[in-house]
């Protein structure tokens, strides 16, 4: 058996790892399936079996058969054939994909229920020397999907690292494999990073098993994000019942804490605007209309925003909001909102269910900024519970995310999700941070500490987890490193992020992992050191983390050599295969930039002879790949200096 890279050209960057069960679910995955003996899905390079689809198959597993017939003739040579149900003949073998006709006469008994609404969980079964994986109709077939990405792992070793690395093991002959009929779930059901590159590659957000929520149909596309005001319910939107066409600013400023604020230029701006949550029956119901024409318009969407805007609430001006904060409501902004959206939901749900009976719709808000403390009293019982259909999206934005939540300098943070969990049990999607806005060319330090976050926040029953990264322009920083770890941890909290990371180290790296392990190892015990004696509050998403005690002169340039040590080791292959030179010339380059910004925007005057040439080669090499921010709407241009 040999064991093989698979170089792509093209730019697409994806991972997958096989997947795990929670404690609810078989201890199949966790033992892995068995191997039949003298029974082959492939011998001596023929196979007798077919991927079986249904004749009208969920976009995903139409994908999935064509996921595993490619990367299976990449490791084989064989082009497994592809048929629908109708066109299986007696006796034949094959792999079913979904619910097929033989799925249902091979499983009468089979509770649907147990993957219900699930977006990622699957059941696999062998029967009668015949595969099968099904997965819930809720969603597309994501289940499937990430399915057969586990049985290529268990068939020829499949793991899609990022870019340009694909590996399998080539095989002529490959054993039967039996699984027990179970249920596979992963830690999160739904899991999203987002990342340039995450968010603008479908097929790379597939492979990483990741939703891309900034596209696809999930999400209702015209409400996503920060959209209350911009998207929902503007001070400069024409009023509708209004006979002179008037805007709500001018009919209901009493429903806006700025009434006379004017369209912003896009979509997405932050703006320190807010609904009334306090105005009455008449603004909900006005709410409730535009939020059902949004979904009206999205015949697919299962998830729609009615988020505040960006930064911080202020009802200081609106006298019913005062009040309600000073008497039911104990000060709690999330109360007020929680009442308000309950009351919208029962509106637009009397709407959905009459046009849609049976349509499943989550309504999403944020906690985030002042609504972020959740809806409870002095002895943490809540005040309000949230409506069934109400998702709490909580952004712990003041987190130290170098440590756990439940570290000592969490404790704040971790006081919030106890009360969110009792507010809102299974109803919490979580959004965390895998960056700090101001520094992007100064590594993060969260590189393990998001193991422990990713473990403790499935106390709260969480299905949904979200990670953001720098999402406005590509990025250094072991960032595709980070991404793979993460994706995988998200799907399975057991594993470890050293391990992972040492893992993609030396694939992505190749012959030279030991210099990149050895920055890696550096940087990571720098932070140690740091922020146990020096600065603990530097894991913050606006830390302190560009200055000369974090990265002292000795250390930058030690973290310099290791780079130059790096750049050595591939000039033998500089005039022997440039091809293969350049790439790993580029992915060092890529962490290099790092190096440079700090040598110059700390230590300059050490580095004068050579200062032009860092600026050169800095400028250069972002552009080459696409970096074009040095923090969140900072533009790149004069960064050095």
């Amino acid at each position: 058996m040999k064991r093989k890279l698979l170089l792509l050209t093209s730019l697409v960057a994806v991972l997958s790892i096989s997947g795990c069960s929670t404690p609810s679910s078989s201890s199949q995955s966790e033992e892995g399936p068995t191997v039949i003996k003298d029974k082959f899905l492939m011998e001596n390079g023929v196979s007798v079996y077919s991927i079986v689809t249904s004749r009208n198959p969920q976009s995903k597993e139409s994908f999935a058969a064509s996921e595993f017939t490619y990367f299976m003739r990449l490791a084989t040579g064989y082009n497994f054939p592809v048929i629908n149900e109708r066109e299986v003949r007696g006796g034949q073998h094959y792999i079913s994909l979904g619910v097929t006709e033989q799925f249902v006469a091979n499983f009468p008994n089979y509770d649907y229920s147990l993957i219900d609404k699930t977006q990622s969980a699957y059941f696999i079964s062998t029967k009668d020397d015949n595969i099968y994986i099904v997965s819930s109709d809720d969603f597309a077939g994501d289940g499937v999907l990430y399915g057969v990405y586990d049985l290529l792992k268990e068939l020829i070793g499949y793991t899609y690292y990022h870019d340009q690395e694909i590996y399998y093991e080539t095989k002529t002959t490959i054993n039967l494999l039996d699984y027990k009929e179970t249920f596979v779930r992963p830690s999160y059901d739904m899991r999203s990073i987002s990342t340039v590159y995450t968010y603008t590659n479908d097929l790379h957000s597939r492979r990483m098993k990741l939703i891309n929520n900034s596209r696809g149909s999930e999400w209702c596309r015209g409400t996503w994000g920060h959209s209350q005001i911009q998207k929902i319910l503007g001070p400069w939107m024409t009023d509708e019942d209004d006979p002179a066409h008037r805007t709500y600013g001018e009919t209901h400023p009493d429903w806006f804490t700025d009434p006379h604020m004017s369209k912003p230029e896009r979509d997405g701006m932050m703006i320190d605007n807010c609904l009334n949550w306090c105005a009455g029956p008449e603004i909900e119901k006005v709410v409730a209309k535009r939020l059902f024409d949004f979904i009206d318009k999205e015949p697919l969407c299962k998830f729609v925003m009615c988020a505040q805007e960006d930064n911080n609430v202020n009802f200081d001006k609106l006298p019913d909001c005062v009040e309600a904060l000073n008497t039911w409501a104990k000060g709690s902004y999330s109360a007020l909102q929680i009442n308000f959206m309950n009351h919208v939901i029962e509106l637009v749900e009397k709407d959905v269910q009459e046009k849609y009976p049976g349509r499943e719709i989550q309504y999403v808000i944020f906690a985030y900024h002042t609504t972020l403390e959740p809806p409870v009293d002095s002895n943490g019982n809540p005040i309000i519970k949230c409506h069934d259909k109400l998702r709490v999206y909580v952004a712990p934005i003041r987190a130290n995310f170098s440590v756990p939540f439940s570290s000592p300098l969490n404790k704040d943070i971790y006081r919030i999700f106890e009360g969110w969990g009792k507010v809102a049990y299974g109803k919490l999607i979580i959004y965390l941070y895998d960056l700090n806005y101001k520094k992007y060319f100064v590594n993060f330090n969260n590189f393990g500490s998001v193991t422990g976050m990713y473990r403790e926040l499935l106390k709260y029953d969480t299905q949904y987890i979200m990670t953001q990264g720098v999402s406005d322009s590509n990025a250094p920083c072991f960032d595709e490193l980070r991404v793979y770890c993460e994706a995988n941890l998200m799907w399975n909290v057991d594993l470890y992020y050293d391990e992972l990371a040492y893992d993609f180290i030396e694939h992505y790296y190749k012959e030279v992992a030991p210099q990149m392990r050895d920055l890696y190892d550096m940087i990571r015990n720098r932070y140690a050191y740091y922020q146990s004696l020096v600065n603990p509050s530097s894991g913050g998403t606006s830390g302190n983390i560009e200055n000369v005690d974090l990265y002292p002169l000795a250390f930058v340039r030690q973290m310099d050599l290791t780079i130059k040590d790096a750049f050595a080791a591939i000039e033998q292959f500089k005039n022997v295969d440039n091809e293969y030179y350049t790439l790993l010339y580029n992915r060092i380059m890529k962490e290099y930039l790092g190096v440079i910004y700090l040598k110059v925007k700390l230590w300059s005057d050490y580095f004068i002879t050579e200062l032009d040439e860092l600026k050169e080669t800095f400028y250069f090499y972002a552009n080459y790949f696409g970096i074009t921010k040095v923090g969140e709407g900072i533009d790149i241009e004069g960064a050095l200096g």
